[in-house]
């Protein structure tokens, strides 16, 4: 075996590739994006390792179905998954962060696993974190994206409350699947420190997408302020094991861990 070889294969070990990995087409229909860009990455790697290992009739194979999973994405779907893939590949910083910020442009959720791995990266810590932002705030919904928008600018500068509120429900009426609509409404609670009400909405935009490390740290201060230690030391660190870059939650969870 040669080096190159041996190294791809160290790096892609999980890798392999069987009979059914070449010939499954069939149920990309049904799949997520996350789905279909995931299997296609994979596609893409076990190539590598046909090419390199010489098997010139299975990576003919291979390249067929890249083709069939390609063609079955749309051109933003098919640029996410050339994001990622260069994401995977990526040798210098320089790479990754041209990536990162592709990928936080596109704001496909297929992306955030991708993009939440880099969070215990430091080089890059700070521009996946921004990405992931930008994707949290992507809507598919453009009455529900205005809505958003709108929520918090009156949430911000203007602190208009009950209004803001008022939006953020109409986002979560139009988007029910959609989490950051949740998290706002959770941050409004807390303001007005309406804890119990804020820890409901950040456990909902939890289960719809694990990796936001916002509603997380969220549920985290709530408890804080209801004074349940224990349960906010959790939900902190469970927000650290998210993103280990969230210097003021380390704090805070620290500070707690000395109290217990």
């Amino acid at each position: 075996m040669n080096v190159l070889l041996l190294r791809f294969r160290q790096k892609h070990s999980h890798c392999s590739v069987t009979q059914d990995d070449t010939n499954d087409t069939s149920s990309l229909d049904s799949e997520s994006t996350e789905d279909v860009v995931q299997r296609l990455t994979r596609v893409q790697r076990q190539l590598e390792v046909a090419v390199l290992e010489e098997d010139y009739a299975l990576a003919a194979r291979l390249r067929d179905q890249c083709k069939v999973i390609q063609g079955s994405l749309t051109p933003v779907q098919q640029y996410v998954q050339q994001q990622v893939w260069i994401l995977a590949s990526a040798g210098s910083v320089e790479d990754k962060l041209k990536a990162i910020a592709g990928l936080g442009s596109a704001g496909e959720d297929a992306v955030v696993p991708s993009l939440a791995a880099l969070l215990s990266d430091a080089e890059v810590q700070d521009a996946a974190q921004a990405a992931l932002w930008s994707i949290f705030m992507r809507c598919k919904d453009p009455i529900a994206q205005e809505a958003l928008n709108e929520g918090c600018r009156l949430l911000g500068s203007d602190r208009k409350y009950e209004q803001a509120m008022t939006l953020f429900d109409q986002v979560v009426q139009r988007c029910p699947s959609y989490a950051e609509g949740y998290n706002k409404r959770a941050t409004l609670h807390y303001i007005e420190r309406r804890f119990q009400e804020s820890i409901e909405e950040c456990k909902k935009a939890l289960s719809l997408q694990p990796h936001h490390f916002g509603a997380a740290s969220g549920l985290g201060l709530c408890y804080l302020q209801m004074g349940d230690r224990d349960q906010a030391l959790k939900a902190f660190d469970a927000a650290l094991m998210i993103n280990p870059g969230l210097s003021d939650i380390r704090r805070l969870a620290s500070d707690l861990r000395s109290q217990l």
